[in-house]
């Protein structure tokens, strides 16, 4: 007669020793510290150059815009030049526009102020990124110069 065999035991195996963490040195440290540094340093150069040229083709839209509208008077010398500063709502409208330096020609200034007036309306502004709009449009000094247009 055969016997029912007694089940056998199995024992665990021992976990194997976990290996001893090793602080890094001072010299690996600074090593890390300055690979991580230029790496933020390179994407920061990558990032000022996007906004750079995001905020450079938003502007040259503003400017396309207003010499679209902008009608010199007939007293207009090439060497007159006037500042406008302009603020805008998120939504791209002009809230408000003010003279900020004279052509020393009340013609030439508000045939200025009125080319604002008449773009009233910057829609592609919305597109931008809030930052990116409140840092350089929120409010920003547009120049009329009579020397950019043919006279």
């Amino acid at each position: 007669m055969i016997e029912p065999s007694k089940p056998q035991r199995i024992e665990p195996e021992p976990p194997e020793p976990k290996p001893k963490e090793v602080a890094p040195t001072a010299k690996q440290r600074a090593a890390e510290e300055a690979l991580m540094a230029s790496m933020s340093a390179e994407s920061k150069a990558d990032i000022d150059k996007d906004q750079h040229s995001l905020v450079a083709r938003y502007a040259g839209m503003i400017s396309q815009q207003m010499q679209q509208r902008w009608q010199l008077p007939p007293s207009a010398r090439r060497d007159m030049v006037c500042l406008v500063k302009i603020r805008l709502s998120i939504s791209g409208r002009v809230v408000a526009v003010t003279l900020a330096s004279s052509s020393g020609s009340d013609a030439f200034d508000q045939s200025s102020l009125l080319a604002v007036k008449k773009a009233g309306d910057f829609r592609f502004i919305k597109n931008l990124p809030a930052a990116v709009f409140d840092q350089h449009f929120r409010e920003f000094v547009f120049r009329f110069s009579a020397e950019d247009l043919r006279l």
